[in-house]
C-alpha cells in the first residue's frame, strides 16, 4: 500500500513551481522530498529491532522513481546488494508459520548440535513494524521540511 501524503496550499506551489523549467523543478522537488525521507529514516532507525546493529547502520535508502508525467517520485525502502540488509521485510511484516523440509540431510542445529529430524516446523515470527509507524508519526514533520526546502529554494529564486 502506498501512502497518499496531500500537502496544503499544493496547488499554489505547484503554480509557482510550473515558472521554473522542468529540470530545475525536478532537481528541487527531488532535493524537498528527500529532506523529508531524511526525517522518516531518521525515525525508523530508532524503532528498528537490533540484533547485530546491520539494518539500523546500513539499511536505509531513497531512491529516484518514474512517476507520471510531471510528477516526482522518491521511493524510499532498505538496501540491496552485497553485505546489505535483505531480511527488513521479514521484520516488518513478519512471517507465517510453515514447515521446513531438509532436501538431502538431517536438519541440525549448528548452535547445540541438536538434530531434529527430516522437518522442522518453524512457529513463524511476529511483525516488528519499524518503517510504517514512521512514517504515520511524522507525517506532519515530513511535510514541514518538504515546505521549508522549497520555501527556502524559492525564496533563493526570487519566486
Amino acid at each position: 500500500m502506498t501512502p497518499d501524503i496531500k500537502l496544503k496550499g499544493g496547488k499554489e506551489l505547484a503554480a509557482t513551481l510550473k515558472l521554473l523549467d522542468l529540470k530545475t523543478e525536478r532537481k528541487f522537488g527531488m532535493q524537498a522530498l528527500r529532506a523529508g525521507a531524511r526525517v522518516i529514516i531518521k525515525d525508523a532507525r530508532k524503532r528498528v529491532p537490533v540484533k547485530t546493529g546491520l539494518l539500523r547502520r546500513r539499511g536505509f535508502i531513497t531512491k529516484a522513481a518514474k512517476g507520471r508525467r510531471n510528477e516526482i517520485v522518491l521511493m524510499l525502502g532498505t538496501r540491496g546488494g552485497k553485505n546489505a540488509p535483505w531480511y527488513a521485510h521479514l521484520i516488518e511484516f513478519g512471517t507465517k508459520p510453515r514447515t521446513i523440509k531438509a532436501r538431502k540431510a538431517i536438519l541440525v542445529n549448528p548452535e547445540s548440535g541438536q538434530v531434529f529430524g527430516k522437518t522442522v516446523e518453524h512457529p513463524g515470527t511476529r511483525a516488528r513494524p519499524f518503517f510504517r509507524p514512521a512514517l504515520d508519526e511524522n507525517k506532519t514533520e515530513v511535510l514541514e521540511a518538504i515546505r521549508k526546502k522549497l520555501s527556502d529554494f524559492l525564496e533563493k529564486e526570487g519566486l
